[in-house]
């Protein structure tokens, strides 16, 4: 039974950048294939402020998450494929 290794890439959330954020950061991910990603980003009340869907490519993926219209607070985002879901958090200060 054959297993293939793409170069040690999996799917792994990164730290966001900078933390804590006044205007933004960087959502980094790393995907082993090409596929479909949801990113998500609630507050601690439970309360969802940013779902969207879309294609992830092959190896490190950024994605650049615009907070001014955030209210300060802890938020926790969330990158998840077909079989794995990563949640790391935020902080944003004004």
């Amino acid at each position: 039974f054959p297993v293939t290794i793409l170069n040690n890439v999996k799917f792994e959330l990164s730290n966001a950048k900078p933390n804590p954020a006044s205007i933004g950061f960087n959502l980094n991910f790393e995907s082993p294939i090409s596929e479909m990603v949801k990113v998500e980003v609630h507050n601690l009340l439970g309360g969802r402020i940013y779902d969207k869907s879309f294609s992830a490519k092959r190896g490190m993926n950024t994605l650049w998450m615009d907070t001014q219209e955030w209210e300060e607070g802890v938020y926790l985002y969330s990158v998840q494929n077909g079989s794995s879901r990563s949640t790391k958090r935020i902080v944003v200060q004004h």
